[in-house]
């Protein structure tokens, strides 16, 4: 089995790297419909959206909030204060919108540097606690090999995070790819998918 981690070739998984994974096995089902390259950045772009427009009516309440206080208890400082406010408003947007642009260009990098899909979109994957089904087609756990695992890792606000990004299985005579960034849903099923198998002892 080849291990991946943020694309560079680790050898084989290791004890530590493994608990680095941020879920845990569960036996709910869990499904997923592949998308394509264009509808994936197209779903970054309106997450960090969303994302901005949050942070950016925290801000904007939070200095209304001061202001209000200001205008209770101090009325005389109001004149200076709201070009300030206006200031700081200013800024916050900017540093949000470059923000934005460098992760939505993060996310456009790791589409571009993917092989195409081999899923076509609207093919549903979803794994129960015996089984992994793709597009109607259907595996029991124990039936499956793990060729390739990817892990991508990235710094949290308290700490490093590591989730499962891209799987490549075998039957026997077939393979499949999985990638977490072509697929809604994506981290939780490959997430969900791996510890399955490894629970079945794929991966070993």
């Amino acid at each position: 089995m080849r291990v991946l981690v943020n694309g560079r070739d680790v050898g084989a998984l290791d004890r530590r790297l493994e608990r680095r994974l941020t879920q845990q096995l569960n036996h709910r089902v869990v499904e997923a419909v592949a998308i394509s390259p264009a509808d994936s950045a197209l779903g970054r772009r309106r997450q960090l959206r969303v994302m901005s427009i949050a942070c950016m009516a925290v801000v904007i309440f939070s200095l209304l909030v001061v202001l209000g206080v200001v205008w209770i208890r101090a009325p005389y400082a109001i004149g200076w204060l709201i070009p300030v406010f206006v200031l700081a408003a200013a800024i916050a947007a900017g540093i949000g919108g470059v923000t934005f642009n460098l992760m939505q260009g993060d996310h456009q990098r790791r589409i571009d540097a993917r092989p195409p899909p081999q899923l076509a979109p609207g093919v549903i994957v979803r794994a129960d606690a015996s089984s992994l089904s793709v597009g109607g087609r259907g595996w029991l756990w124990t039936a499956l090999t793990v060729e390739e695992l990817g892990l991508r890792e990235w710094q949290g606000s308290e700490a490093r995070m590591t989730e499962v990004d891209q799987l490549s299985l075998s039957d026997g005579a077939s393979q499949i790819v999985l990638d977490a960034l072509f697929l809604t849903n994506g981290r939780t099923v490959l997430t969900q998918t791996w510890l399955r198998l490894r629970a079945a002892g794929a991966g070993t």
